[in-house]
């Protein structure tokens, strides 16, 4: 525990009302390869952009159908992954030596740059992704 001072915040508490946010069309797309949301919408892949720079952080909630599979990609940013329920498989490295089995309340945090894919199991997948700087998304 510090035994710093506690200063006042600058914005105070911020809150976010999940049921009244709604779920990202066209502005979740900008830092996200075409090709990857014209995919996800069609199979019925959906997210939530909660949290958009507030207090540091960038929050989604996302919402994947089963078997659903997200292309191998990286971000310039470090992400925490956090399974409300379902659950996945990350594939660290494509021969399958690296591969994650996350299942309900399991979290993953993947550094800047690290090329992985995902593969949402038979009941499909909720998570929250925490990040500290706006959303950059590169196919490998």
């Amino acid at each position: 525990m510090s035994d710093a001072p506690l200063t006042e915040a600058p914005g105070g508490p911020y809150h976010f009302d999940f049921d009244q946010i709604g779920w990202s069309g066209s502005e979740a797309a900008k830092a996200t390869p075409a090709a990857m949301v014209e995919q996800a919408k069609r199979l019925g892949a959906k997210r939530k952009r909660i949290v958009k720079g507030e207090g540091g952080f960038h929050m989604n909630y996302s919402s994947l159908p089963a078997d659903y599979h997200i292309a191998r990609h990286r971000h310039g940013h470090p992400e925490l992954i956090m399974v409300v329920d379902g659950g996945a498989t990350v594939h660290g490295n494509e021969d399958g030596s690296e591969d994650i089995v996350m299942e309900e309340g399991d979290s993953i945090v993947i550094e800047a740059g690290f090329y992985y894919s995902i593969t949402v199991g038979s009941e499909g997948m909720n998570f929250v992704t925490i990040r500290t700087s706006a959303s950059e998304t590169k196919l490998e």
